[in-house]
C-alpha cells in the first residue's frame, strides 16, 4: 500500500499548484480528476516516490544566495599615545561618560592646584623682591650716612676742633687764649638743655644769635651742613 504521508505530501503539492514539479504541470486541480486520471496520478506519485520523490525529472533551482554581512572584527582601542595623539585617560573618556566626567574633574582640580601654586610662587617672588629692594635701600641709606659722617667729620676737624677739641671737650689748641672757654659738648646737662634748632643756629649764625660769646663766629656757608654737624655734636654726649 502506498504510504499515507506521501499521499498527503503529493496532495499538498497539487493544491499549492507548484509549477516546478512535473506532477503539478501534468495534472489539474484535484476536484477535476476523473477515476482514470486519479489512477494515473497515483501511479505517477508511486513512481516519483520510488525515485526518491522527484528523481532526475524534478525541476531544481539553485539555492538563493544570501548576502550575509561581513563579520566585524572587535575594535581595539589603540594604546600608543604617539599613534593616537591622546593619552589613555582621554581615549577612555571618549567611551565612558562617567570616566569623562571624573577625568574632567581631576583635570580641573589639577589646574586649580597649579594656579594656586603659581599664584603663591608669584607672591613669594614679589615678597622676596620687595625685601631685597628694602635691603638695598637700607644699605644705600647707610652708605650715604657714612659718607655724610665722613664729610661732616672733615668739616668739624677743619672748622670746629681748634676750639672745641677733636673729642668735643672744649679743649682745642686755641682755648688757652679764649675767655669764656668753648662749650664742652660731652656735658649731659648742656646736651639736655639745648634743642637741635639751637645748635644749628649757633653753627650758622654764631654765638651772638643765641646770646652767647661773639668768639663763636657764624658760618653761613655751612647752612646746608648744619643738620649733619648738629648730629655730629650730639654724638659727643657722655
Amino acid at each position: 500500500m502506498f504510504p499515507t504521508y506521501l499521499c498527503f505530501v503529493a496532495s499538498a503539492v497539487l493544491l499549492l499548484g507548484c509549477q516546478q514539479h512535473p506532477l503539478c504541470r501534468r495534472w489539474p486541480a484535484v476536484a477535476e480528476l476523473t477515476p482514470k486520471m486519479a489512477a494515473e496520478r497515483e501511479a505517477d506519485v508511486r513512481a516519483l516516490s520510488e525515485e526518491g520523490f522527484g528523481g532526475e525529472n524534478m525541476v531544481k533551482e539553485p539555492p538563493a544566495k544570501v548576502n550575509y554581512p561581513e563579520p566585524v572584527a572587535d575594535a581595539q582601542a589603540p594604546t600608543d599615545e604617539a599613534e593616537t595623539g591622546q593619552t589613555t585617560d582621554e581615549a577612555v573618556a571618549q567611551v565612558d561618560p562617567d570616566v569623562a566626567s571624573n577625568a574632567d574633574l581631576a583635570k580641573a582640580e589639577a589646574d586649580e592646584k597649579a594656579r594656586v601654586a603659581a599664584k603663591a610662587e608669584a607672591a613669594k617672588q614679589a615678597k622676596d623682591a620687595a625685601r631685597e629692594e628694602a635691603k638695598r635701600a637700607r644699605e644705600e641709606e647707610r652708605k650715604k650716612r657714612r659718607e655724610a659722617q665722613l664729610a661732616t667729620a672733615k668739616i668739624y676737624n677743619a672748622r670746629c676742633s681748634t676750639c672745641h677739641g677733636s673729642r668735643g671737650r672744649g679743649d682745642g689748641p686755641a682755648t688757652a687764649r679764649l675767655t669764656p672757654k668753648p662749650q664742652d659738648f660731652g656735658d649731659p646737662k648742656w646736651q639736655k638743655s639745648v634743642s637741635n634748632r639751637y645748635i644749628e643756629n649757633v653753627i650758622v649764625k654764631g654765638g651772638v644769635s643765641v646770646g652767647k660769646s661773639p668768639l663763636m663766629p657764624p658760618h653761613p656757608d655751612l647752612k646746608k651742613n648744619a643738620a649733619e654737624l648738629r648730629r655730629y655734636v650730639r654724638r659727643f654726649r657722655k
